[in-house]
């Protein structure tokens, strides 16, 4: 998307699928909207935000080596002014609501890591890429954290396993707390976005 983002061992190397997130994602933002960039490692994700909208991002994550090299990617970037950083284990540090909630939590199978392409096991942080026994451990943790700081009609956009939409759909759907909730595929045909928008409680 233009941008020029350093990485590190304690980073995310982003991806052109990130990339297609943060398209969906633009294509939504109104003026002056809220945005939070959960488990943001090197910024990727809320920098390009806050440069291509006017929104005003919050990039959080439990590493603070990650959030260093964020930092570093928000002057790199010019969007120092409109990024905020925050050192969260996911939801623990916010008391705030968004208008707009985007992650690309961790979501491999923890027995698919050792199956992993040499380059990401040793250069890419394990923290940001295990997802547990099922990969789907921080969705859980998203489905029912995420709603409590959402605004109304606040929407979700996640990044997924290429194999996990309909259970991750499924997951969210069962909890009861969102409407509208899609599966986007990426350009290699993949299931790899889901969308959700936040549901009152008289809907």
């Amino acid at each position: 998307m233009g941008l020029k983002l350093k990485v590190n061992s304690k980073v995310l190397i982003p991806r052109r699928e990130t990339e297609e997130l943060v398209e969906q994602v633009l294509k939504r933002i109104k003026n002056n909207f809220k945005v939070l960039d959960l488990c943001a490692g090197s910024g990727a994700i809320g920098i390009a935000i806050a440069r291509l909208s006017n929104a005003s991002v919050i990039c959080v994550d439990i590493s603070k080596e990650a959030l260093l090299v964020a930092e570093e990617n928000t002057i790199i970037n010019g969007v120092s002014e409109k990024v905020r950083l925050l050192q969260s284990d996911m939801f623990e540090n916010i008391n705030e609501e968004f208008d707009i909630i985007v992650s690309n939590p961790p979501y491999i199978k923890t027995h698919d890591i050792n199956n992993l392409e040499k380059e990401v096991k040793a250069h890419e942080p394990l923290i940001a890429l295990d997802g547990g026994m099922d990969g789907l451990k921080y969705y859980g943790l998203i489905v029912n954290e995420a709603f409590k700081h959402l605004k109304r009609e606040g929407l979700l956009a996640l990044e997924i396993g290429f194999d996990q939409g309909e259970e991750i759909k499924h997951i969210f759907e069962n909890s009861g707390y969102y409407k509208d909730i899609i599966i986007l595929k990426d350009l290699s045909g993949k299931d790899r976005i889901l969308m959700a928008q936040k549901k009152e409680a008289e809907e």
